[in-house]
């Protein structure tokens, strides 16, 4: 029977281990993405700060976009 409780303490040691190195490992990744999304956040607030006007009129330019020409059907 000792053979049995060793077998338990050697097996619950290497989940716990593991568990904790995949842990730290997401918690990295985690932290990493948070960065990325307020980079993203900080170039998404600079379209925010643009006025209207240019708003205006940077989609007025692309809604007249012209058709392709000389495709057949």
């Amino acid at each position: 029977m000792d053979w049995l409780l060793t077998l338990c303490v050697i097996t619950a040691s290497v989940l716990a281990a593991t568990a904790f190195f995949r842990t730290r490992a997401l918690t990295a990744t985690i932290l990493a993405f948070r960065a990325r999304v307020e980079v993203l956040d900080q170039r998404l607030s600079k379209f925010d700060d643009r006025p209207a006007s240019v708003l205006e009129a940077s989609s007025a330019s692309h809604s007249r976009a012209q058709p392709i020409e000389g495709r057949s059907r």
